[in-house]
């Protein structure tokens, strides 16, 4: 967020977070490259500096795997006697 003043643009806050989707998609993260994800980078940059240093700088390319999260919405109506 960054709000635009007279002296020019500030910023306020970043928001940076994990995608939600309470984690469901971090298996996918890890098969596409190749064993890591947002959550293990987040948690080794701040307990673990040696095993955050081991990760590459840029996922691998091309991807290790493909894959879709899908997700559906299913409406009902429940009519009560």
């Amino acid at each position: 967020e960054c709000i635009l003043t007279a002296g020019g643009p500030v910023l306020v806050e970043l928001n940076i977070r994990a995608h939600g989707g309470d984690g469901s998609w971090s298996h996918l993260a890890k098969a596409l490259t190749g064993g890591y994800s947002q959550i293990e980078a987040s948690v080794d940059a701040w307990l673990d500096p040696e095993a955050f240093d081991q990760l590459p700088d840029v996922p691998r390319s091309p991807f290790q795997a493909h894959g879709l999260q899908g997700k559906r919405l299913v409406c009902s109506r429940t009519f009560l006697n």
